[in-house]
């Protein structure tokens, strides 16, 4: 095995990415991608629509935060997070023409078991729930806001056209 040449941190946001990327690609949206500087989000996901055989971006969609990490725990029924205030108030702000939520990427503790792959599958561990703070408090927290999203809040294709229904509808989410 070569010698790994960037951080564990960046190994594993990319993993989370490819991931986002995945879910996204299945339910059929558009990935918009991170902008060239990071001002509280790491990427768009864009609605879709065809007209006469074209398609093209109807202008309905979601920004996200991504946070992939091995340090999240289960408890009734709720993932448990200790996301960075920061990160928080972006998310609580209502003024973006897009919702906003975020996309926690849980990751196995044993980075051997992020990622496994042969010729016939590509398994990338564990899971990613997704979580709306919108309309909450933004925090005086220094530095974390402990969050607990409901476990059945699966970042999945079906839960993204779910997710997206609403938006389009003009729905909190």
């Amino acid at each position: 095995m070569s010698p790994i040449s960037i951080t564990v941190q960046h190994r594993k946001e990319a993993l989370g990415q490819a991931y986002i990327r995945a879910v996204v690609a299945k339910a059929g949206y558009n990935f918009g991608g991170k902008s060239d500087f990071d001002y509280g989000f790491d990427g768009t996901i864009k609605d879709v629509s065809c007209r006469g055989g074209r398609y093209f971006e109807n202008g309905f969609g979601l920004n996200y935060q991504l946070k992939s990490s091995c340090n999240v725990t289960n408890k009734d029924g709720r993932v448990i997070y200790d996301l960075e205030c920061k990160n928080y108030n972006d998310l609580v702000i209502e003024t973006t023409s897009f919702p906003n939520i975020l996309i926690l990427f849980v990751m196995p503790k044993d980075e051997c078991e992020w990622i496994d792959f042969s010729i016939g599958r590509l398994i990338i561990r564990k899971c990613a729930w997704w979580y709306s703070l919108e309309g909450q408090p933004p925090t005086a927290n220094s530095k974390t806001k402990r969050i607990k999203i409901p476990e059945q809040q699966v970042f999945s294709p079906k839960e993204l056209h779910r997710i997206m229904k609403s938006v389009k509808g003009g729905y909190k989410l």
